[in-house]
């Protein structure tokens, strides 16, 4: 996957033209740290079969996906969790590696985004 389909530059644009480098340094070490909060819940939720839970958590992983430009990753949790919240536990929680690898995707590009040297 290219970094164009796996961020969309113009939110990452739109934070650094707020805050500059360190308001965007910041809010990729914080969507980071959630998404991987969530991803925990979204599995203990697979676990013990709770599919309030994995909506919950991609539900969570939804919204910062946006905020960060993550289009891919935001689209794969909007399913998971429109799925979770239908009933459909067996067919969200299927799609729960499918969000850790668009995660895995994301993390990789936004870590390198982050590294002043980069910029």
């Amino acid at each position: 996957m290219n970094n164009e389909t796996c961020i969309d530059p113009t939110a990452l644009e739109r934070i650094r033209g707020i805050g500059g480098d360190d308001l965007l340094t910041k809010m990729i070490a914080l969507f980071i740290q959630n998404v991987e909060k969530r991803l925990r819940e979204a599995s203990e939720g697979k676990a013990a079969g709770d599919s309030e839970a994995v909506g919950r958590a991609a539900h969570s992983i939804k919204s910062s996906s946006g905020n960060v430009g993550a289009v891919r990753l935001q689209r794969i949790a909007q399913e998971i969790e429109r799925l979770a919240m239908e009933g459909n536990i067996r067919r969200a929680t299927d799609r729960i590696a499918e969000l850790e690898g668009a995660f895995s995707e994301v993390k990789a590009h936004l870590t390198g985004k982050g590294e002043p040297s980069e910029r």
